[in-house]
């Protein structure tokens, strides 16, 4: 067993990037080691954790991030009865 942990992180769409090396393929929730050449020269094309989870039966439910990224605002609404 190995004694270090590979971080993980996941493509967020199919499609093609550019790299130093060519052009490499990604597929959509496609496991990335997150210090891959790929990923360190795109990290835009991918997210920590998958944007879907898939569901026996075929149905594949989004996954909600529970915080916001760096610089990212959200929205907040309030009950009218607070």
């Amino acid at each position: 067993m190995s004694d270090f942990a590979t971080r993980v992180v996941y493509a967020k769409a199919s499609g093609s990037v550019g790299t130093s090396h060519g052009v490499e393929r990604l597929k959509e929730g496609e496991p990335w080691d997150a210090d891959d050449p790929t990923v360190l020269e795109n990290p835009d094309a991918f997210t920590s954790g998958p944007e879907r989870v898939r569901r026996s039966g075929g149905e594949v439910a989004p996954v909600e991030q529970a915080t916001a990224r760096p610089g990212e605002k959200r929205s907040v609404r309030r009950s009218r009865d607070a």
